[in-house]
């Protein structure tokens, strides 16, 4: 009876590690079934993410990275749902499974590469212009790549221009901020000589800053193979339901459309926040 007895145990067992191993689901396979998928992204960015104060709850988050993310939702056959945090938390949060897609100006790197699989590339034209954003009254005075080597830079965390800051200024006292518009702070008020960030978002801020402009100083060209999605990883099958319709938008050139309108919108909007 003992025999029995243990013999029923070992097969109960056998059957529920069975059983287990049965209910695991790919993270697809999830969001399929919650009929949603949940980007995170850091909303000051324009024209790629921003947001649009005249809107609100979801419909407040635009700009042209957005438009990817919801041809990325409808492709899968699901909803959007988007969420906002800070741009240097994005890949640490991704890779933890807390948000299912990042997708926020990312561009590959070692690094981040050790956290986070990298989609394809959706979007070129980021590598094409990364300079400075400077104050009217100092653009006379910091004209050169040499003017800057000793200047006080604000930067985002965990952004491309933050590594070319690394590398080609390294002399230069780096102010890292969460987010652009803390950037912009800190110039206005005079303690940072400069920001670096790329040339189209530079753009943006001066829209509603007069005293701002986009400094002729740039980073030397470094090939960082355009933007990308981020996921967490080991998720084949979601990348490649992302790499399926980012290849799709690739070949419609959808991203240049989105670019463009999202441009135009802040453009109307006089402001970028």
């Amino acid at each position: 009876m003992k025999k029995l007895f243990i013999v029923a145990s070992i097969t109960l067992l056998v059957l529920t590690g069975c059983g287990k191993k049965d209910s695991t689901v790919s993270k697809l396979e999830a969001i399929k079934a919650k009929g949603e998928i949940v980007l995170v992204t850091s909303p000051d960015y324009a024209p790629y993410e921003f947001i649009d104060a005249t809107k609100s709850g979801q419909d407040q988050y635009v700009g042209a990275d957005i438009e990817l993310a919801k041809f990325i939702a409808n492709e899968i056959g699901v909803d959007l749902v988007i969420k906002a945090m800070s741009f240097g938390d994005i890949a640490s949060a991704v890779s933890l499974g807390k948000f299912d897609m990042g997708i926020a100006g990312f561009t590959y790197n070692d690094e981040r590469a050790e956290q986070v699989d990298f989609s394809e590339t959706y979007d070129t034209t980021e590598s094409t212009c990364q300079g400075f954003l400077v104050t009217k009254e100092k653009e006379a005075t910091l004209n050169t790549i040499d003017d800057l080597k000793t200047a006080k830079v604000a930067v985002q965390n965990g952004s491309l221009p933050q590594t070319y800051v690394e590398t080609e200024l390294p002399e230069a006292t780096m102010q890292l901020v969460n987010t652009l518009d803390d950037a912009i702070l800190q110039l206005t008020v005079g303690k940072v000589d400069a920001i670096a960030a790329s040339c189209a978002s530079g753009e943006g801020f001066t829209l509603n800053n007069k005293n701002l402009v986009v400094s002729k100083v740039k980073f030397a060209t470094i090939d960082d193979n355009g933007t990308k999605v981020i996921l967490e990883k080991g998720q084949e099958d979601l990348m490649n339901e992302v790499n399926k319709a980012i290849a799709k938008a690739v070949e419609l050139d959808l991203y240049k459309q989105w670019l463009d309108d999202a441009t135009s919108i802040a453009e109307q909007l006089g402001a970028i926040d």
